[in-house]
């Protein structure tokens, strides 16, 4: 049987130039990229789909400073792509590979803003607001962990905060660097061989940066090679008024220091190593990427902003921080499609209670999330 395809118009891939705009990513009319959720099968052209090639599109290098262009940075480097073959496909069952959610902290942000043009009686019915109008969030990391390898999904708040912005974020329960959530797995953050970042918003990339015995902010993965968008890069360095406020770029300077860990920028889909895969969306905002893998024999999706909450499966269901909400309800029924029918099990970074859940439909056909037993 034919496996159905993500059929999204998505722009051409940008190049990183001093100040992007949002006009240099829109697709014309006969642009057209395909793939193949299940398969990670990927290709494009003008004119719309070909035939999947035998390899995934590779990673490709980056030297140039985005916002000086002036010079070269030798740690940003493009990663050598694994050849594909049936003998090791992204579907492999992985039956050593464990998952373990990981809370870096909790935090509270506005519901009407994470709920968009839904009504407060709707969304505060499974999320209920405090005082201020806050639900309760949390910053939810994955820690994959093979016999060779061991891989993070995105890094949480930071600890960068003055106590005037914790009171508003409302951060608490945090675990700087995930010492104690790694510990608690026998590993400091020196093991980490991988991090792979959704996107660079400070609730994702914050934790890049830590504080050691003297105060002074390290780099929370020095061994690491680091894993983002190049597209995601290039927008965080200059990001539009309205999103600019979630980008802090003291959050990922430290990738311009002589001594940084690897920084690896990705174009597009891709698998990245060992059958983990990044599917980029442009909702949320340009070039966030989901993580798709497979673990003993099972399909999971961190899905990051694009499904921040199990009570975001419902297509009107969008944050008003979105830069385009129409893309983010097509990104998303694409996705749950492809989870409701193949037995996906998603990974919601930001709820406060569930942290995985499949997918079905209700007898309305509207998606609901089942918690794993």
């Amino acid at each position: 049987m034919t496996q159905p395809c993500w059929n999204a118009r998505f722009g051409r891939s940008a190049s990183i130039s001093p100040r992007p705009r949002p006009p240099s990513f829109v697709a014309s009319s006969a642009t057209r990229l395909n793939f193949n959720l299940a398969g990670s099968s990927a290709s494009w052209d003008s004119t719309g789909w070909i035939p999947p090639p035998h390899a995934p599109p590779a990673c490709s290098p980056s030297t140039a400073n985005p916002r000086t262009s002036e010079h070269s940075s030798p740690h940003r480097t493009a990663a050598e792509p694994r050849p594909y073959s049936p003998t090791r496909s992204p579907s492999m069952s992985n039956p050593e590979r464990q998952i373990i959610a990981l809370e870096e902290s909790h935090f509270g942000l506005d519901g009407g803003a994470m709920f968009g043009i839904i009504p407060r009686p709707l969304w505060a019915r499974t999320n209920p607001p405090d005082e201020n109008n806050r639900i309760a969030m949390s910053a939810r990391c994955l820690l994959i962990r093979d016999p060779d390898r061991v891989t993070l999904i995105d890094t949480g708040m930071g600890t960068r905060w003055s106590e005037k912005e914790r009171g508003i974020y409302k951060i608490d329960a945090q675990d700087a660097g995930l010492r104690q959530a790694l510990a608690a797995q026998n590993l400091t953050p020196e093991d980490v061989d991988d991090v792979i970042l959704t996107h660079l918003h400070f609730d994702h990339a914050g934790g890049l940066r830590t504080p050691d015995a003297e105060g002074v902010l390290r780099p929370t993965f020095p061994n690491a090679r680091h894993w983002v968008q190049r597209r995601n890069w290039s927008w965080a360095h200059s990001p539009s008024a309205r999103d600019a406020g979630s980008y802090r770029v003291e959050d990922f300077d430290l990738f311009d220091a002589p001594d940084a860990p690897p920084l690896h920028l990705v174009d597009g889909i891709s698998e990245l190593f060992d059958g983990i895969e990044v599917l980029p969306v442009h909702g949320h905002t340009f070039g966030m990427q989901v993580v798709k893998f497979n673990a003993a024999g099972q399909t999971y999706a961190f899905v990051a902003d694009l499904i921040p909450t199990a009570s975001h499966l419902r297509d009107p269901y969008v944050m008003g921080y979105d830069l385009q909400p129409l893309k983010t309800v097509e990104e998303k029924r694409e996705i749950l499609y492809h989870a409701q029918r193949e037995g996906w099990i998603l990974i919601f970074e930001h709820d406060p209670t569930t942290a995985m859940a499949r997918v079905d439909l209700d007898r309305h056909g509207q998606p609901v999330a089942v918690p794993l037993e």
